[in-house]
Order: C-alpha cells, then sequence, then structure tokens
C-alpha cells in the first residue's frame, strides 16, 4: 500500500503497532512510523487563520447590531410619530 498524501512512500501496518487512540500507525519498510512530508500537521503557534476569522466575525456582528439599533430607532420613531 502507499501513502494517500501522495509522497509514494511504500506502507505497511502491524497490529501491534498502535497510537494511544488505538489507530493502526503506518510503517515504512524499514519499521519506522510513517511521517509524510506532505500531511499538514496541526501547528498551535500558528492559530492566525483562526484569529483573522474571529475577528472578521466580531466585526460583522458588530455592524449587525448596529444595524439592528438603527432600525429599532427608526421603528420607535415611527411609533412615536404615529401617536401624535
Amino acid at each position: 500500500m502507499f501513502c494517500r498524501n501522495g509522497c509514494e512512500t511504500n506502507l505497511h501496518f502491524e497490529t501491534s503497532i498502535r497510537s494511544e487512540s488505538g489507530k493502526l500507525i503506518p510503517l515504512e519498510d524499514d519499521g519506522s512510523p510513517h511521517n509524510c512530508p506532505n500531511r499538514r500537521r496541526y501547528d498551535p503557534g500558528n492559530e492566525n487563520g483562526i484569529e483573522k476569522k474571529i475577528e472578521k466575525m466580531d466585526k460583522n456582528l458588530l455592524k449587525i447590531m448596529l444595524d439592528v439599533q438603527f432600525i429599532r430607532m427608526n421603528l420607535e420613531g415611527q411609533k412615536t410619530l404615529d401617536q401624535t
């Protein structure tokens, strides 16, 4: 079996070699665990993408809140005009 991430490394599995969660670990021909260079790894120090998305969502939420307040003020103003 070859690596599914496209590095073309021949892999095999041994039922006795598993991760802490119980998943089989892919092994290279020499028996070492496969560390694919094509696989993206989670980097806890590189959360800029998430932080930028949160910042954008915060700005959008603020805009929506201001729009709702503006609409509410206009509706309250119309009620006052209608009552006179």
